[in-house]
């Protein structure tokens, strides 16, 4: 005899199986929600152990943990965002307009990489290369750089 959730064959129909794996992946939702937690709480302690060793990265059971420097656009304090949106229309940045941090944010990591020739040039010498190519900026953008904690398998 077949049951609501068994085809005559034996096997799940498509009702139970789609219960299943839904129930499943609800299951793995949460628990990556807690281990995304765990990594937040440890990326903070081990940015601070990096950061006070001098380390730029370390290999442990085939993962390298490394620090990330990223460059991010910011809106200065007491700037409105219109007069930036003016600014950037001005120095002929339209794209930027629906400011989109992203896009902005790797057009001036860019600007700065082909100002100085490093792969992660400083948010000073960023923001200086910024305003040498789009004088309009001047005060209407900031450029900060966060550093993170980054893990890849190796092996």
């Amino acid at each position: 005899m077949t049951t609501a959730t068994e085809t005559p064959d034996g096997t799940a129909t498509p009702r139970a199986r789609y219960a299943h794996l839904f129930a499943a992946k609800k299951g793995l939702e949460d628990e990556l929600k807690d281990i995304e937690g765990e990594l937040r709480h440890l990326e903070e302690v081990l940015l601070e152990e990096f950061l006070a060793e001098g380390m730029e990265r370390a290999r442990v059971d085939g993962v390298t943990i490394y620090i990330e420097r990223q460059l991010w656009a910011k809106v200065p304090e007491g700037v409105a965002r219109p007069d930036v949106v003016a600014a950037l229309e001005s120095a002929g940045l339209r794209d930027f307009i629906t400011y989109n941090i992203l896009t902005l944010s790797s057009y001036i990591r860019e600007v700065a990489r082909s100002a100085s020739g490093e792969d992660h040039p400083s948010a000073g010498d960023a923001l200086a290369a910024l305003v040498a190519a789009k004088p309009a900026l001047a005060g209407m953008v900031d450029v900060e750089e966060r550093v993170t904690i980054r893990g890849r398998r190796t092996g």
